[in-house]
């Protein structure tokens, strides 16, 4: 579980549920990245050593934390038992949200821990920090800038709407940049008051200042984290929120919904940039959806996007990619999704990103058609996009999934080092006792001839 892999004591005397360890087999087996996502039952200190603090709310603290078998930094979001039951229930409905999303700008889960007292969840560690703390620092963004950060955010937002989850809480404060570098991506994050939409929601939940109108009113539906992203996009492109008053008086500034676009800001953007920052922060019968929002025209002036140095390799590769057993996919997927760092996965983010042309953060047919009919007709071209889907989509979807990307164009001799599968085997036979399993592993060693 997230590569925490050496032997603990269990906690004694624990009256929290906990899941008995599960011998995995490959009659059994799930491939999708939640099955991987577990709750570790050993005391978290003795897995982890905490580091500096991040962040702090009322609920909860953000810290450093470093796996202690190989020094990984991660982050960890520590919730104290003493919490209401509702807000426990809260807590573990997030969890199992972060579990189901699998998107290159939504954060990354590895396993959770629950004891008498906290509840931990592990997550990446994204260095870049806070978005809009960086973006101060920058003091201004261009509006190429501002373009891409929200095309990010939209398609982080859209994944989740199409997974039928609605975020509720879209703020800078929740959005993170992976890296330091100038081409860091963004990473939605903190989905505490996330949940299933629904037309008719009526729970208010979030921040005041990015909640929309019909929130407030108690009648919402998922359209209300598109107006959160409007007032986002006013604050990146001008450095002020569109309604600035006395506390007091904001909720009923959001209800008139009078945003002020005069001034040298908004003369000197383009009127596709203005007109896309009206039609989130608009009534919601007139607001656009995620995907229409992708879609915007302003969203698709972006400069056409050279193809990555190694896409080439990687997708020639590709074609010729297989999984010679289910465990050996399942072996990918999990070392993939629990042990290899971001910093290694760098290109290949960058070779997804350019084939996901809609941002949907999935590959669709017609996206992986589009780049082989670059150099093949249409039946070879078909027939070789047929073999890759049928060969790594687990659900056998008509798209690709983020991870099972990552999985298929990883080096395979580097994801199946001896090292990691040391690793897997530990998550895939708890008790030492799969002789079947150890065969497989066997022959999987044995064909990468380590």
């Amino acid at each position: 579980m997230g590569c925490s892999i050496q032997k603990h004591h269990k906690i004694l005397g624990s009256t929290i549920e906990a899941s008995k360890v599960h011998k995995v087999t490959t009659a059994d087996l799930s491939i999708k990245p939640i099955s991987f996502i577990l709750k570790n039952e050993y005391d978290f200190t003795l897995v982890y050593r905490l580091g500096q603090p991040i962040s702090q709310s009322h609920t909860a603290e953000v810290r450093i934390c470093f796996l202690r078998e190989t020094n990984e930094k991660r982050a960890v979001k520590i919730y104290k038992k003493d919490i209401s039951q509702s807000k426990r229930e809260s807590v573990l409905k997030e969890i199992s949200i972060l579990k189901s999303l699998d998107h290159p700008n939504i954060i990354r889960i590895y396993e959770y821990f629950e004891s008498l007292s906290h509840i931990h969840i592990v997550m990446e560690y994204c260095s870049g920090g806070e978005f809009m703390t960086d973006i101060i620092k920058k003091h201004a963004l261009n509006e190429l800038q501002v373009k891409k950060f929200i095309r990010q955010i939209l398609s982080a937002t859209n994944y989740m709407h199409e997974s039928g989850f609605v975020h509720r809480n879209i703020k800078p404060d929740n959005i993170l940049l992976e890296d330091e570098t100038e081409y860091a991506e963004i990473k939605l994050s903190d989905f505490g008051t996330a949940a299933h939409y629904c037309q008719g929601m009526e729970e208010r939940a979030g921040t005041l200042q990015f909640m929309s109108p019909e929130m407030i009113q108690g009648n919402y539906n998922e359209k209300c984290d598109l107006w959160s992203i409007g007032v986002i996009t006013y604050l990146l492109f001008t450095g002020k929120l569109p309604f600035v008053c006395e506390e007091n008086e904001i909720e009923q500034k959001i209800l008139q919904g009078n945003v002020d676009y005069s001034g040298e800001v908004w003369d000197s953007l383009s009127e596709h940039a203005k007109y896309f920052t009206q039609v989130l922060l608009c009534r919601e019968d007139s607001r656009l959806s995620t995907k229409e929002a992708l879609n915007h025209p302003w969203l698709n002036e972006i400069q056409t996007v050279s193809e990555p140095k190694c896409c080439t390799k990687l997708l020639s590769n590709l074609t010729l990619f297989h999984y010679s057993s289910k465990l050996k996919q399942a072996l990918a997927t999990y070392l993939i999704t629990q042990c290899v760092p971001n910093s290694e996965l760098r290109e290949l983010k960058e070779v997804f990103n350019y084939l996901d042309k809609d941002g949907d953060g999935k590959l669709s047919r017609e996206e992986i058609m589009q780049y082989y009919l670059q150099d093949n007709g249409i039946e070879e071209a078909e027939l070789l996009v047929q073999g890759i889907i049928d060969t790594l989509s687990c659900e056998k979807n008509e798209f690709i999934s983020y991870s099972e990307f990552l999985a298929a164009t990883f080096d395979q001799t580097k994801l199946l080092s001896l090292n990691n599968l040391k690793k897997a085997f530990e998550m895939f036979d708890k008790e030492g006792s799969g002789s079947n399993s150890c065969q497989e592993f066997k022959s999987i060693i044995d064909e990468i001839n380590l």
